[in-house]
């Protein structure tokens, strides 16, 4: 079965559903942040450009997805300023809440506040050209994006029906929740 027999058997059977809106709202901002606007265009479809300084590329995500996000009616924190630097834990590159039967996390758009990069890490393969002229399968590990961060969190609703949410955007960061396992 393709990736795209998977989503559209996924929205088949959960589109009108909380599930299924926070994936397309997902979808959306993958789309926005790197530059495909409009709705219904699925991340995997989305040609990922090799680009020489991936921060030039960060900053423009960002600035794409606050836009995005006004458009949307979810910029702003939604987590009280009375919460801030309350967590009830910390990962490599979020602050997280445990509230009820969900996890509150939020990942930061300061490129530098966590060694290991506010989105985590993205493992890239690409082609180029050696000095002595052989092409070569490169193979780079750097910080992700913001939109290969929602990638994730969109392949994951998809492909494990996985209930992550985006619930708000700012220069502060992406927040977003799940579902907490436990076991």
């Amino acid at each position: 079965m393709t990736f795209d027999e998977v989503r559209n058997r996924y929205f088949e059977e959960l589109a009108e559903t909380d599930a299924g809106r926070a994936t397309l709202l997902l979808e959306s901002a993958i789309a926005y942040a790197r530059g495909v606007s409009g709705p219904g265009v699925a991340p995997a479809g989305l040609e990922r450009l090799r680009v020489e300084n991936p921060q030039v590329e960060f900053a423009g995500e960002i600035s794409r997805l606050i836009s995005w996000a006004a458009n949307e009616g979810i910029s702003g924190q939604s987590i009280s300023d009375e919460r801030y630097g309350t967590q009830d834990t910390e990962g490599t590159e979020h602050w997280v809440w445990f509230e009820n039967s969900r996890v509150r996390k939020i990942s930061f758009s300061n490129p530098d506040h966590f060694d290991q990069g506010p989105f985590g890490q993205t493992i890239e393969a690409f082609e180029d050209t050696g000095p002595d002229g052989e092409v070569a399968v490169v193979i780079e590990n750097r910080k992700g994006s913001p939109s290969e961060y929602l990638e994730r969190l969109y392949l994951q609703n998809v492909l494990f029906r996985i209930d992550n949410r985006l619930e708000a955007l700012s220069e502060f960061g992406i927040e977003t929740t799940q579902p907490l396992f436990t076991g």
